[in-house]
């Protein structure tokens, strides 16, 4: 399977942001990237309706692969979303702790034959783009169906990687090798063969540390100008 989890990162800020986004305040159709809260680097995520709830769903324009970063970034935290899925062999991923140096760690699951899917921790190296697992397991989950999906990363050496679905822990490590201290977090999602969908809502960035004033994309370039 392709590397869906394919990273170009921009440089990590010494920043720690809270964030969050539950899409309600975006026109229907609108790019999530449209606010300046967000940076796409590849593909499109676009505000749909479920229900009367606005959620952010993939729409991939001839691309296999997405990757958003989000405003929030952290040493020690965590990313968590409500995320549903249809299709097989394609994955959805955090990003956490990116930087275009180095790389990010990600966790996230592969549809592999729904309802068996996989769950994924890996360090993706920016440079070469080699994504090294670290960890990985099998779980059920139903297709169609909100599944709450959390990725946490703490500590510097070793550095604690855990991925949990619908609250309980589904894969864990430690890395003692790459260290990535600090950094951006985001999604990834991409696929190997037919186009699936992946939908995601409440996306929620948690930084363990004291928190400091939502930033954005623009907000950062001013800082170099």
């Amino acid at each position: 399977m392709r590397n869906f989890f394919l990273l170009i990162l921009i440089p990590a800020m010494l920043l720690a942001v809270d964030f969050s986004d539950d899409f309600e305040s975006y026109a229907l159709g609108d790019d999530i990237s449209s606010t300046g809260l967000w940076m796409g680097l590849g593909g499109n995520l676009v505000v749909s309706a479920d229900g009367s709830n606005q959620i952010a769903e993939t729409q991939w324009d001839g691309n296999d692969n997405i990757i958003y970063l989000s405003s929030g970034s952290f040493s020690d935290g965590s990313v968590t979303s409500e995320v549903k899925f249809s299709g097989s062999s394609a994955g959805f991923g955090f990003v956490c702790r990116g930087d275009m140096v180095e790389g990010a760690y990600v966790g996230g699951i592969v549809s592999v034959m729904p309802p068996v899917c996989a769950t994924i921790i890996a360090y993706q190296d920016a440079l070469t783009e080699e994504q090294i697992v670290l960890a990985q397991d099998y779980i059920v989950l139903n297709e169609d169906t909100w599944h709450t999906l959390s990725f946490e990363v703490t500590g510097t050496n070793p550095v604690q990687l855990t991925f949990s679905v619908n609250g309980s822990v589904n894969s864990s490590c430690e890395d003692v090798v790459y260290l990535l201290d600090s950094g951006f977090t985001g999604v990834a999602t991409g696929f190997d063969s037919s186009e699936p969908m992946f939908y995601f809502d409440d996306y929620v960035v948690d930084d363990y540390s004291v928190s400091l004033a939502r930033i954005t994309f623009g907000g950062i370039k001013a800082c170099f100008r």
